[in-house]
């Protein structure tokens, strides 16, 4: 089969369209092989042509490890800011990943550094705010963050939209209701204005029964911070405008 001419005719079909689906970016020619992030590199794809474009280039290339890891990481559903993965991978195509990513790490060793590199990146502080800017509390990682406030040893921001790294990069304007920093990194709050998240001075209405606040309504019904963002998010509960 010839992989690189299906790869070229799946771009050419990107051009010159206009999709109002879901969408994604992709990079025509990958940023592991030297590819850049300018328009002429970039296809339009929906979410099923954007894994097969990495299919076929795992298949094109079958020695290029970053190419494959890429692909593991979409068919694990790694896209954390949606509510579902959006490439519904067969358990056949998953199968057939697992066992080539894990084919390609047999040997591999991780150097000290490299562990090192890992600890610190998984352990990164995070600060948190409410939304006028005041400091709350600190802690030590967004995971220690995030069990913190959901009180689960992990959090299912994976269905609440409720990352608090990707807060922190500015993916997202708050999670948990909260703004978050990384430790080092200075608050803008012009960055954070409009989140969907913000709950302070409005009113919670629920089975046709306002609350003036939010700490009202969860106090009121036994309802935890975790339970309340996913009720928000699922909008069984809604702002009284």
């Amino acid at each position: 089969m010839n992989y690189s001419k299906i790869y070229e005719q799946l771009i050419l079909k990107s051009k010159n369209r206009k999709l109002t689906c879901y969408t994604e970016k992709h990079h025509i020619i990958p940023r592991c092989m030297g590819g850049n992030d300018k328009i002429e590199n970039i296809a339009i794809l929906t979410a099923r042509e954007h894994f097969l474009a990495h299919k076929l280039l795992v298949e094109i290339y079958p020695n290029n490890h970053k190419l494959l890891y890429s692909l593991w990481l979409m068919a694990i559903g790694k896209q954390k800011w949606k509510y579902t993965d959006p490439y519904q991978v067969s358990s056949r195509d998953y199968e057939r990943i697992k066992l080539r990513f894990i084919e390609s790490r047999k040997g591999t060793k991780i150097s000290k550094s490299q562990k090192i590199k890992i600890g610190k990146a998984n352990s990164k502080k995070v600060t948190q705010y409410d939304f006028q800017g005041n400091k709350i509390a600190e802690f030590s990682s967004a995971k220690e963050a995030e069990g913190f406030i959901t009180n689960k040893p992990r959090a299912h921001w994976t269905q609440l939209h409720n990352n608090i790294g990707d807060c922190c990069n500015l993916k997202q304007k708050s999670a948990y209701g909260y703004i978050w920093k990384w430790g080092e990194d200075l608050l803008h709050l012009e960055d954070h204005k409009g989140s969907s998240n913000n709950f302070q001075g409005k009113q919670i209405k629920y089975k046709n029964k306002i609350y003036k606040t939010a700490t009202e309504f969860k106090k009121q019904n036994n309802i935890s911070s975790y339970m309340f963002i996913k009720m928000m998010n699922t909008q069984q509960i809604k702002y009284n405008d």
